[in-house]
């Protein structure tokens, strides 16, 4: 099957601006996310390193805290994304606002682990 450009209104439109740049600022949203999942993983991964070099205890507390925080954020997420569209819309417009909603609890817990890890 050759892959084809979407002709169906599901598509965003190119004449409308303010929606791609709705989408433009989705994607900023996702990257800033990620870094600060990068940030998080990162200063993580060196208290657990420094802890088994020096033969000290493990972090407890912030092992139990990083495998128990996904599923709540997992679910803080759908539960967002379900009530920005709860009517199932496909427009381009509420599929943004759905993804903005769905991604903000992960941005929100991200930024907040990567601000405590790193002081």
């Amino acid at each position: 099957m050759i892959w084809r450009y979407p002709t169906s209104s599901a598509a965003l439109p190119v004449t409308d601006p303010t929606a791609w740049i709705e989408v433009s600022r989705l994607w900023l949203r996702a990257a800033e996310t990620a870094v600060y999942s990068a940030v998080t993983i990162n200063a993580r991964l060196q208290q657990i390193g420094l802890a088994l070099i020096t033969g000290g205890g493990l972090p407890h507390a912030e092992l139990w805290r990083m495998t128990s925080e996904k599923p709540v954020a997992a679910m803080e997420a759908l539960m967002a994304a379900w009530r920005a569209n709860a009517g199932l819309a496909t427009d381009p417009r509420s599929l943004v606002r759905s993804g903005k909603a769905g991604l903000h609890p992960y941005t929100r817990k991200t930024r907040s682990n990567a601000r405590r890890l790193s002081r």
